[in-house]
């Protein structure tokens, strides 16, 4: 007979998910697209045999490849304009504690008490 076994079958009989079945069938070179998926018997047998780890996948030894030297990029330092004691003109126009930017905040007069 040709019997077929689903992958979700096969997941809930070895007590994993079916995307674990899945894994092992592409590593197996079985196409599976789904839990839905049919796969006969001797295929069932090989899924069963690798999760109870009776067989063994070797897994593909991917080739190196050489990658060019890198030379390490050295960015300058940006280093701060000197401070000068004195501030910019356009502050020192202005007047004391009117300064439009950075600076002092003008702070409103305190109201007077209510009698």
């Amino acid at each position: 007979m040709n019997e077929k076994t689903r992958v979700y079958e096969l997941a809930k009989e070895m007590l994993v998910d079916s995307k674990v079945v899945l894994r092992v069938l592409s590593q197996l070179g079985v196409e599976a697209k789904n839990h839905m998926s049919t796969m006969d018997a001797e295929t069932a047998q090989k899924v069963r045999d690798v999760l109870t780890g009776k067989l063994r996948l070797g897994k593909a030894k991917r080739e190196r490849t050489e990658r060019p030297e890198r030379q390490p990029v050295r960015t300058p330092i940006p280093r701060p304009a000197p401070r000068t004691a004195e501030p910019p003109v356009s502050q020192r126009e202005q007047g004391p504690g009117k300064v439009i930017g950075k600076g002092p905040v003008a702070r409103p007069h305190a109201r007077p008490p209510i009698q």
